[in-house]
């Protein structure tokens, strides 16, 4: 903005000395005239005086030559002067307009070159002091903006830099991604050849990783390690881990390091960080070195959340006595292989494995070598099995194996070998003894014996029941009566779920949710019964089936329907959180149809949860964010159920705007006595408080639990010690 200013300036003082020099010029030359024809007349008039005293009668011929001549002495009297007026105009103009040209030169030069072009400027004469004056309020006005300027691109640095710092949640699974993503955001403020983090995992050694965006440097690395080495004169080692996050083949210049060393490992074990940087001013320098403690914090939390999740992982997928697949994933894995063979066309078997008489094992050498002996009966299954079957420890001393692409006859051969096989097993107990084990083993094949996961489990499990009581020790397929039996169960509850949709005969009933630390009811967990001949049958005998059916959208709307008339009626202001399926939320008129009966009852969206489950997979979860997004747009809130239970519970969180967290209710359950449990409890709650996520403990069913949970960081509370589920709510 300062150029135009100058512009015009240079024009008003242009044209105001021009024509002060013209008028000076006119007014000395017309002074001169003046003066000059006076002396000439006055001396021509004393010459003819003396001429006409010297003369007698030649008076009119003098007065002639006077008045002849006169004009052409005024001429001689006036250009003169004239013309040297004219040339004192013309030397002053260049010279005025010479240091006008430097002074806007400087001023343009400014907008490139800042304090360098305000520096010359001040040692620049222009000649006349009125110019210099001039030039020296412009001095200040250049440094006032200059300085504006400069807050103004720190101001926008700072801001940058706070935003890079914002770390998606796919730094989760990978830190060094997010370091990644971090660094692009940060090249475009400035320009980075390096960024140097370092981790401290024991006293004696550090952990140094390089992510480059240029070429990489040996030399440099050698310098790292020696501001290292100035921090930290102790230590015995240090690696280096480098990272190529760009393909450029550019060199750095003028390289600058702006380098922080903590003298604590703070989040994720960060001691030092550090910011190879090409260019950049004393001032942006020091706010980048301001930025480092914060984004020691970040990559350290990102590197945390990353450990967390592994752990989180590892546990919610795998038992932590065996080590094998534990329930949930079971399940997940049967679903998915359900799936796989009815796309492909092929058939597929499921062992249901059960220890025989493993409770006199026991009771006879006690429940750590009980432990070790499942340990050691779990590596024998294993061992046993191929590669590419699906080996799980579904609970207490029953396995369950899923053996890809086979047959009912190559599933018999399979189970007997397996039955000769632990013939020559056995594990050494306490007192010298070996022990051995038999087991019964019950054979399901898809689709022969099942449509479905549940359907197929049902039968393998039945079976395997059904041989312990003729015997144990043996193995045997699904006879046609266990077939029907089950399917004839299935379909009265298939007739149970039409006649509750015809009858609405649906019933909510809440269960409390309470704020561990005050013991206050922040909200209930709508839960759905059906009602029959004067009894509420839980969900869980009817629920799998309308799942089956395709009709638990409808059965859910009604569940709202009945909630929502009950909180309004009772005046509840706390929330409610209501548990549904992820098809459920993606079917097409839920958003629609639930903003219908919010505004039916007029019920605040910001008081109802929607509980996402895992019973179903979801094959687009793009969908399921975009319409989740619809929902919170309209104030509603999400919560991930029986989080840690398979590896959706990770998608959900990645991809939904999730605001709970809620615990699988296994790892509560035993948080007492199970290291592991409790270890992945921890893992959660510090991953959904860096994810500013509140968490909730299902299965909280006595006060050893409870006090544990609140020692543990965990928001709220639920189960049967905080409050088992009631036909109304308070």
């Amino acid at each position: 903005m300062h150029l135009p200013l100058l512009s015009r300036l240079r024009k008003v003082i242009y044209r105001s000395f021009s024509t002060f020099l013209l008028v000076i010029a006119l007014i000395v030359a017309l002074l001169s005239s003046i003066t000059t024809l006076i002396l000439v007349e006055k001396v021509i008039r004393d010459f003819a005086s003396d001429l006409i005293g010297a003369v007698e009668g030649k008076e009119e011929a003098i007065e002639e030559v006077i008045d002849e001549h006169l004009l052409d002495i005024v001429l001689l009297s006036f250009v003169p002067p004239l013309l040297g007026a004219s040339l004192v105009v013309l030397v002053f103009r260049r010279k005025v307009s010479s240091a006008l040209s430097r002074l806007r030169e400087r001023a343009s030069s400014f907008a490139r070159d800042g304090d360098a072009e305000i520096y010359s400027l001040e040692r620049e004469d222009l000649g006349f002091e009125e110019l210099n004056e001039i030039k020296r309020e412009l001095i200040k006005v250049f440094r006032e903006l200059e300085e504006t300027r400069i807050s103004s691109r720190l101001a926008e640095l700072e801001l940058g830099l706070t935003k890079a710092l914002l770390i998606p949640y796919a730094s989760v699974r990978d830190w060094s991604e997010a370091v990644g993503e971090i660094l692009a955001d940060l090249s475009k403020l400035m320009e980075i050849d390096c960024f140097v983090v370092g981790f401290m995992f024991s006293q004696d050694e550090i952990e140094i990783h390089l992510f480059w965006l240029c070429e990489r440097d040996p030399s440099y690395e050698e310098l790292i390690k020696e501001r290292v080495r100035g921090h930290y004169e102790d230590l015995k080692d240090i690696i280096l881990i480098n990272h190529q996050l760009s393909t450029e083949s550019r060199k750095a210049q003028n390289r600058e390091l702006v380098y922080i060393a903590l003298k604590d490992a703070s989040i994720g074990q960060v001691v030092c960080t550090g910011l190879v940087i090409s260019d950049g001013d004393s001032r942006e320098l020091e706010v980048v070195e301001g930025f480092l403690p914060a984004l020691a914090s970040v990559v350290g939390s990102a590197r945390a959340l990353e450990s967390y999740a592994k752990e989180i992982e590892y546990y919610a997928t795998r038992d932590a006595l065996t080590g094998l697949y534990n329930q949930r994933m079971f399940w997940e894995l049967l679903e998915y292989e359900v799936e796989r063979a009815k796309r492909r066309k092929y058939e597929f078997a499921l062992l249901m494995i059960d220890i025989d008489n493993f409770k006199v094992i026991n009771d006879t050498y006690g429940h750590i070598f009980g432990d070790e002996f499942l340990k050691e009966f779990a590596r024998f299954l294993e061992e046993t099995f191929r590669r590419e079957d699906i080996v799980a420890r579904y609970g207490g001393d029953e396995f369950a194996v899923i053996l890809p692409y086979t047959s009912q006859e190559e599933a018999l051969k399979t189970a007997k070998r397996l039955l000769e096989r632990l013939e020559n097993f056995s594990v050494q107990a306490p007192d010298g003894k070996p022990v051995k084990a038999t087991v019964s083993i019950g054979v399901a094949v898809y689709p022969v014996h099942g449509r479905d996961a549940k359907e197929l489990f049902k039968v393998a499990d039945s079976t395997m029941y059904r041989i312990k009581a003729e015997g144990k020790n043996r193995v045997s397929l699904p006879l046609p009566e266990d077939v029907e039996s089950f399917r004839q169960a299935e379909g009265k509850r298939g007739i149970i779920v039409l006649e509750a949709l015809d009858k609405g005969s649906i019933v909510p009933v809440f269960q409390p949710i309470v704020e561990v630390e005050t013991r206050k009811i922040h909200a209930y967990e709508v839960l759905m019964r059906i009602e029959k001949d004067g009894k509420l049958i839980p969900a869980s005998e009817f629920v799998p089936t309308a799942e089956r059916m395709g009709l638990i959208h409808k059965l859910d709307h009604i569940l709202i329907d009945k909630a929502l008339e009950k909180a309004v009626k009772n005046g509840f202001k706390g929330r409610l959180f209501f548990n549904i399926t992820p098809k459920v939320l993606v079917f097409e008129d839920f958003i629609k149809d639930t903003l219908e009966l919010v505004e039916k009852h007029g019920f605040n969206p910001d008081q109802m949860v929607f509980e996402i489950t895992e019973r179903e997979t979801v094959r687009n979860i793009h969908a399921l964010r975009d319409l989740s997004m619809s929902l919170k747009r309209e104030g509603f809130h999400f919560a991930v159920d029986d989080f840690g239970s398979g590896y959706s519970s990770f998608m959900y969180l990645k991809h939904l705007p999730v605001d709970y967290v809620k615990i699988e209710g296994e790892f509560i359950r035993s948080i007492i006595n199970s290291r592991m449990d409790r270890a992945f409890v921890i893992s959660v709650v510090a991953l959904a408080k860096t994810l500013e996520i509140k968490t909730v403990a299902e299965f909280v069913e006595n006060e050893e639990v409870y006090d544990m949970v609140r020692s543990l960081g965990v928001d709220y509370a639920q189960g049967f010690y905080v409050g088992r589920p009631e036909p109304d709510l308070r």
